[in-house]
């Protein structure tokens, strides 16, 4: 299906975090390379600490330009869904989206999956998204299309949905495609300040509010931190 040029819409979940940002814009990437018309579309605005992502500027909000993204995605050919799997995960989106008389392509790693896409992709063996990206890359020998953005945007993922590789679903197989993305170029002090360490003045204030509310509970092992 993707042999020829298409009109394509690349989109996420509501509230997008680092692996539905990073794997959206690794698949548009990856799409505009091989010729396709692709857009990412993403429900609503996500946190700063993701501005800086490749591509990231040529993103389009739905709740800030719904005309622009409605033609768009009633115009195009497939609407991929990455890392979500039913559509009322897409929020402000979902209206459109279940209108839309094109072709579908899910890949999520959550549990339960609709029914709403004529091809699915799920594992939830998979730490992330964007693993699943770089391993749909890899079926269909588009890796020669990689380069140091995309690979910017697949490490984001993997490594904001992994914890930084803490938790249990990295594989051996997650530290091989790591590897290669910084083969590509990937420099992970920059990922990591870029992500990590880009807090702002009021933030640590906040912070600072929470952390003075925290209750210790010794005899229950357990810590409540709040904000009213």
């Amino acid at each position: 299906y993707l042999l020829e040029p298409r009109n394509i819409v690349v989109t996420n979940h509501v509230n997008p975090n680092g692996d539905a940002m990073g794997s959206a814009l690794a698949m548009q990437m990856l799409l505009s390379k091989q010729g396709h018309s692709a857009s990412v579309i993403v429900p609503n605005d996500y946190p700063h600490f993701l501005k800086w992502l490749p591509s990231e500027k040529d993103v389009i909000v739905f709740e800030n330009e719904k005309d622009k993204s409605e033609s768009l995605i009633q115009t195009s050919d497939l609407v991929i869904v990455l890392d979500y799997n039913a559509l009322h995960r897409s929020g402000p989106m979902q209206s459109t989206l279940e209108v839309f008389t094109g072709k579908f392509l899910m890949i999520d790693h959550h549990q339960q999956p609709g029914e709403f896409a004529e091809w699915i992709i799920s594992d939830t063996t998979k730490c992330s998204t964007a693993q699943m990206v770089y391993e749909f890359a890899e079926q269909f020998d588009l890796l020669s299309f990689m380069d140091t953005a995309i690979a910017e945007n697949l490490y984001t993922g993997i490594v904001t949905d992994t914890g930084s590789f803490r938790f249990s679903s990295t594989t051996a197989t997650t530290h091989k495609i790591t590897a290669h993305l910084l083969e590509l170029g990937v420099k992970p002090d920059s990922v990591y300040n870029n992500i990590f360490d880009a807090n702002s003045v009021s933030r640590f204030k906040l912070l600072g509010c929470m952390l003075e509310n925290m209750k210790v509970f010794q005899s229950k092992h357990s810590v409540i931190l709040y904000l009213s």
